[in-house]
């Protein structure tokens, strides 16, 4: 495994009014890692998730990023998700957050152009590094449908297709911000167990093709306990454990808290 950190997040906080939604939470990410954050309802994944992708700016602590290509190490807290897009960090949401009036191919170029370098004067001329732009753009969300297995479906419209697909789709329209750490927040929700099986060969694939990281919540646990290689659990707004899935399935605490005793 890879020992060069992506994400730290340093003793983070997070208040709603009286409400302590996230209590000095203190996690490292590293490269090419599928890591799971598990815990039951309210126990803060969501927030901790929009902290990291900016939709809540922290109370108190840091989150760290630092790109695997360029080494370089910055503070995110404050910034707007489309600029920690743009860093390197794309995100899934637990529900789905499609264009139902484009086309799949549409909805996966509208990610890529977050990379786009034309300006709007070159744009409105259609200049020839403009046109040269635009279809590599059209090349790379191609090949992208095709790993997610919808290139087929690429001319439909994305609000007719079926849920699992739809999922797929968001998925790919994330890749396509080219990022090095993807958050999914609940991919396997309203999947039925074949949606599941496949939803889980495919970032399987998507780790090894494109060597990316994976941070992932679900409620599944045996999606998550056949995808990641570590899982926190949090609680009442705290990281209560952290291990393999193997040490998690046996740690008290987490048994107590979560999973129960028949996982």
């Amino acid at each position: 495994m890879s020992h060069n950190k992506i994400l730290e997040i340093q003793n983070l906080s997070m208040e709603f009014g009286g409400l302590q939604a996230l209590d000095s939470i203190n996690i490292t990410f590293y490269e090419k890692e599928v890591v799971a954050i598990i815990g039951p309802n309210g126990a803060g994944k969501t927030t901790l998730f929009n902290c990291i992708t900016g939709v809540y700016v922290p109370t108190r602590g840091n989150i760290f990023i630092q790109n695997p290509y360029t080494q370089m190490k910055e503070k995110i807290n404050g910034l707007k998700p489309n600029i920690i897009t743009r860093k390197g960090m794309a995100r899934t949401f637990q529900n789905i957050r499609l264009f139902k009036n484009m086309t799949v191919l549409e909805n996966v170029m509208i990610g890529r152009h977050c990379h786009a370098k034309a300006g709007i004067i070159s744009a409105m001329v259609r200049s020839k590094k403009t046109r040269d732009e635009e279809a590599r753009i059209i090349h790379d969300s191609r090949e992208l449908l095709k790993k997610v297995n919808l290139v087929d479906e690429q001319y439909e419209y994305a609000k007719n297709l079926s849920y699992g697909y739809q999922k797929r789709l968001e998925i790919a329209r994330a890749l396509a911000t080219k990022p090095f750490l993807l958050l999914l927040d609940e991919p396997a929700a309203g999947m039925n167990s074949k949606e599941t099986a496949e939803l889980m060969d495919l970032l399987k694939e998507i780790k090894k093709d494109l060597h990316i990281a994976l941070l992932l919540i679900d409620h599944d646990m045996h999606f998550i306990m056949n995808l990641s290689e570590k899982i926190f659990v949090m609680d009442y707004g705290k990281k209560i454990a952290e291990g393999t899935p193997e040490e998690i399935q046996k740690n008290p605490l987490v048994i107590k808290a979560y999973l129960g005793e028949n996982i």
